[in-house]
């Protein structure tokens, strides 16, 4: 009976040493080990006391000089038994060693251990209760003690973190979470540290993007002045072609005014009505041209007016106005070199004359003065006339003839014609040429 009371003392001793040196170990405090095994050391009986690791190492020892041991004898190699929670090592009539496991949150972390002496059980019964009651006590008062320490040092990381925290929000970022502790805390307060170096990293990255995009619309705004002052150019080129045609044209005018006035030229009323069919049309397509771009312009006014002006949009613009422009001057040349040739129309060049004219050669440069390779890239022409075949007639009279049924042909012969082939054929029969 006094032996099973001792043994159960002898366990509640242990599981009480366990329950004091939990928080101690889970924190590796050495001081605080030893200084549980200490208050334990007036046990009644006690041989030793000690906390071990998992791997039986000696973390605390009512004997010092075992501090940092491995226990490797044959009843200590029993405590790597992970399985048993409360292990009795060795019991007799003279002692007792028992060893219970030290758990957080049902994991173990270490070993407590005592062994105590039987020797005088039965004397001392009574004062091992006293006592046992005693340190239990003691036992309480050191775990609510060690509990308040506790809170008090949880209180002080946080408050720590919530005034860095309030200072991010004010924009420092040369803040530390900091609260040395090896605890979940210390793991957050790392983690936020990390949090805040991204967060100034980003916030660097944000403002050198930021720069690089005020570069950008910066170098846009040059492109864009410098496209309207092109546009700006592009108009004055359109005015300066208004004022040619409408020189052009008032040069038709006058011309057709002085064909039909001079009686001289009155059989040639009929040229004159088909010439001015062929000025109407280059000037009439002019025109529309310069009608085009005027439209143009007033769109590139109101776009760049507006605010989502970009690039492509504007080179687009600038593209229309562009081909416009050059339709204008082609028709523009075309009628200017109109005019310029009637301007070697006179009365005395339609005087009928006997001159000996060579088809083949007239042919032949009328062609190459007509460049109809330009006019039409895909026509073939070929030529089926003598050398020796002359005729006598106006020489003046018959290469305007030629022109303007080459003209004529490339102009209106060949619509939706892809094989685009002129013969010239003449032949001599007698003393006639067909």
């Amino acid at each position: 009976m006094l032996y099973q009371q001792s043994k159960q003392q002898s366990i509640a001793l242990v599981k009480t040493l366990a329950a004091n040196g939990t928080s101690w170990i889970l924190s590796d405090d050495y001081i605080g080990m030893e200084e549980v095994i200490n208050s334990q050391s007036l046990f009644p009986d006690l041989n030793f006391a000690l906390f071990t690791d998992n791997d039986n190492k000696v973390l605390a020892h009512s004997n010092r000089e075992y501090v940092g041991l491995f226990l490797d004898d044959t009843v200590s190699l029993r405590m790597l038994d992970d399985s048993v929670g409360t292990l009795i090592l060795f019991e007799n009539g003279q002692q007792i060693d028992i060893a219970t496991g030290v758990y957080v949150n049902g994991e173990k972390i270490g070993w407590a251990r005592v062994s105590l002496n039987r020797g005088h059980i039965v004397n001392n019964l009574e004062v091992i209760n006293r006592n046992g009651y005693f340190y239990m006590l003691l036992a309480v008062v050191v775990g609510s003690l060690f509990a308040i320490l506790l809170a008090k040092g949880l209180t002080k990381a946080i408050r720590v973190m919530t005034t860095a925290a309030h200072d991010v929000r004010e924009g420092a970022r040369d803040v530390s979470f900091d609260v040395d502790r090896i605890d979940e805390l210390g793991t957050l307060s790392s983690d936020l540290n990390d949090t805040v170096k991204t967060l100034a990293e980003n916030e660097a990255e944000l403002k050198r993007y930021q720069q690089g995009l005020e570069k950008i619309v910066k170098e846009r705004t040059i492109e864009l002045e410098e496209s309207n002052s092109e546009l700006l150019r592009a108009n004055e080129v359109i005015s300066e072609h208004n004022i040619q045609i409408e020189a052009s044209y008032i040069k038709l005018k006058d011309m057709q005014k002085k064909l039909v006035e001079t009686e001289k030229m009155s059989a040639l009323a009929y040229l004159v009505r088909g010439v001015a069919h062929e000025m109407n049309t280059p000037l009439g397509i002019a025109i529309t041209g310069n009608s085009c771009v005027s439209d143009k312009v007033r769109e590139i006014k109101a776009y760049l007016s507006g605010t989502n002006i970009t690039k492509e949009r504007l080179l687009e613009y600038l593209q229309d106005t562009e081909e416009a422009s050059e339709f204008v001057s082609t028709n523009i040349e075309r009628a200017t070199l109109l005019v310029e040739r009637f301007k070697e129309l006179d009365a005395q060049q339609y005087i009928d004359s006997n001159d000996p004219i060579n088809i083949r050669e007239h042919v032949s440069a009328a062609l190459a003065n007509q460049n109809l390779d330009e006019m039409e890239p895909k026509l073939m022409v070929s030529l089926d006339i003598a050398d020796d075949i002359n005729v006598l007639g106006n020489a003046k009279q018959f290469e305007q003839l030629l022109y303007h049924l080459f003209e004529n042909s490339t102009l209106h012969a060949f619509d939706g014609i892809e094989d685009r082939q002129i013969s010239i054929t003449a032949k001599q029969k007698q003393s006639k040429a067909k």
